[in-house]
């Protein structure tokens, strides 16, 4: 029989030089950088390999630092390791939603200018047709 500690370290045995995997006492995942004498649940091969930001992702990921879980009572959920926070809501949904705001918000915008523009034109016209 294999020793899961032993198994462990198999799957992740092209970590960056100085890192480490671990389990805590609940058999959750952690890595530990020698290096630098730190802790993280976040894969460090995931760091080269995930986007940073959520402007930079594709289809269903998530940036660096967030986790998607899962739990029998309350179902899926997002962790957010950056902040240590979680989240019920899905983060893209979240991002995307700020998104339209922020282009609905510039095309009004751009509308207005736009409207305003045309008002100075008509006005100049109107000036310069007028005799003295």
């Amino acid at each position: 029989m294999v020793d899961s500690a032993e198994a462990i370290s198999d799957d992740y045995s092209d970590l960056p030089e100085g890192w480490v995997v671990a389990q805590d006492v609940d058999g959750k995942i952690f890595f530990v950088d020698h290096t630098n004498k730190l802790t993280t649940w976040v894969d460090p091969r995931q760091r080269v390999a995930q986007p940073t930001a959520f402007s930079d992702c594709a289809g269903d990921e998530l940036p660096t630092g967030w986790e998607r879980a899962y739990d029998p009572k309350v179902g899926i959920y997002f962790i957010n390791h950056n902040t240590k926070t979680n989240h019920m809501e899905d983060p893209r949904e979240k991002w995307k939603t700020m998104q339209e705001e922020m282009l609905k918000d510039y095309l009004h915008t751009a509308q207005d200018d736009l409207d305003v523009r045309m008002l100075i034109s008509l006005l100049c016209l109107n000036m310069f047709k007028r005799p003295f």
